[in-house]
């Protein structure tokens, strides 16, 4: 029993000595680098209120139903937090003057699969990708490549203040993954930018991507304006976008019938 208690002490007395060492053990020092990473999103629950059993959270080009039928006259209360939204942009240290950033972003809007339960629909949302992008800008141009708004409209400037969900009845809305090269010129008092872009066209099958050409011009400020005076005062900010595509069309024969 005496050696017993004599071996219980020394092992105590082992473990202060660790404890106490490892307390006057000076802080480690903080680790920092030039890469900077942020993270960003907001949870957003909507509380809806459908008088006509049209829709669900975004209307977005969806009909509504037929004035007269059962739908029409009979409404319906929805509350989802699908659009919560999350993400994190990244921006790597310039090396010979070459910025490199990326950015990544995505929601709970995504596709489901059908039939589906309307408690399933609401409560276990699919996860969806909404932007993932590089970007590396230089002197004289930058290069975007991955999944972002479309050049057409130059969307992303001009989405209206709305609480609704975008995009919204008649909004040129659209995302898609491509390969975009631009250029800015700095002028006084504004500044020009051209781009053009390749992005994966409407079906897979067509043999080429769709190329978007766009250019805009911008307020030292960075928001687009327009040169323009109507009844003395500036036009409303805005920035162009050309609306055509080009491609090739190819026409595949078909085998003979038999």
């Amino acid at each position: 029993m005496h050696k017993l208690l004599s071996f219980l002490l020394v092992v105590n007395g082992c473990f202060c000595s660790i404890c106490l060492a490892q307390g006057s053990t000076a802080p480690s020092p903080t680790i920092t680098s030039k890469w900077s990473t942020s993270f960003y999103g907001f949870v957003e629950t909507d509380f809806i209120s459908d008088s006509t059993e049209s829709f669900n959270e975004s209307a977005g080009n969806g009909a509504i139903s037929r004035p007269g039928s059962y739908a029409a006259t009979h409404k319906r209360f929805m509350i989802g937090a699908r659009h919560s939204r999350i993400g994190f942009r990244l921006n790597v240290p310039e090396l010979g003057g070459i910025r490199t950033s990326a950015n990544i972003e995505a929601d709970f809007l995504g596709n489901q699969p059908s039939p589906l339960s309307e408690s399933a629909f609401f409560v276990n949302p699919t996860f969806r990708l909404r932007h993932a992008f590089m970007k590396i800008e230089t002197e004289y141009v930058d290069v975007l490549i991955g999944q972002t708004w479309q050049l057409f409209g130059w969307q992303g400037y001009f989405h209206p203040n709305t609480v609704e969900i975008q995009g919204v009845p008649g909004q040129v809305f659209s995302r898609s993954p491509q390969i975009r090269l631009s250029h800015t010129f700095k002028l006084e008092p504004v500044s020009v930018e051209v781009a053009v872009a390749a992005s994966r066209p409407p079906s897979a099958t067509r043999g080429y991507p769709m190329v978007r050409p766009g250019s805009g011009y911008f307020g030292m400020d960075g928001k687009a304006c327009a040169l323009r005076a109507e009844r003395g005062r500036p036009s409303m900010p805005r920035r162009s976008g050309s609306p055509e595509y080009y491609g090739a069309l190819t026409l595949r024969s078909l085998p003979p019938r038999r």
